[in-house]
């Protein structure tokens, strides 16, 4: 009986714990059929790049470390190539994106949003501190410019921190559980028949 009831809290214990990365992330558009596995992949820099600098002016180096990183991991080929004037998903070219896969010979790209928030904790009545939870939201396009998959991660609702994050840990956890949305739909849709 003692062991049935380990293995229950056992059991309990790793589906909490490989659940939780799957809460932040929300899917908001996938094209109905397949969406082709990339072999050489292209990403922009974050939208509004100097405005997201101002906030945390580490924020564009991790989100380029973070994203060659994690798509290394998807035995990809990162590449980084600039959207010229990009501060908003409705000022987004889509001939630019066309135009950057067709000379790179891209098989897709990532444009990014990353949205910061602050929120800050009083804890006595002279020390307060503040959560910096990031919103990160990712558009996959295809070569010519056609929009296949839109994923969010947010830290808040997905990551389980020991104390308040900091735009160090949140920027990367975004990143990283966008991606993870993003080829877990691609991988789910190549199960459409």
């Amino acid at each position: 009986m003692n062991r049935i009831k380990i293995n229950i809290i056992f059991f309990l214990i790793v589906a909490f714990i490989t659940g939780c990365s799957s809460f932040g992330t929300e899917t908001i558009f996938v094209i109905n059929g397949r969406v082709p596995v990339p072999k050489k992949l292209g990403y922009s820099q974050i939208m509004d790049e100097v405005e997201m600098t101002n906030v945390y002016d580490r924020a564009s180096i991790l989100f380029d470390s973070t994203m060659s990183h994690e798509l290394s991991k998807y035995s990809m080929n990162p590449d980084f190539y600039r959207i010229n004037d990009f501060v908003g998903f409705e000022s987004i070219n889509r001939d630019s994106i066309i135009q950057i896969c067709a000379t790179n010979k891209l098989d897709g790209y990532i444009v990014t949003v990353l949205q910061f928030e602050i929120t800050l904790h009083r804890l006595s009545r002279k020390r307060s501190d503040a959560s910096e939870n990031v919103i990160a939201t990712m558009y996959y396009f295809n070569p010519n410019g056609k929009l296949l998959v839109h994923v969010q991660y947010n830290t808040y609702e997905g990551e389980t921190y020991m104390d308040y994050p900091k735009f160090k840990e949140s920027i990367p956890d975004a990143v990283n559980g966008a991606l993870t949305g993003l080829f877990d739909e691609i991988i789910r849709s190549q199960n459409v028949k």
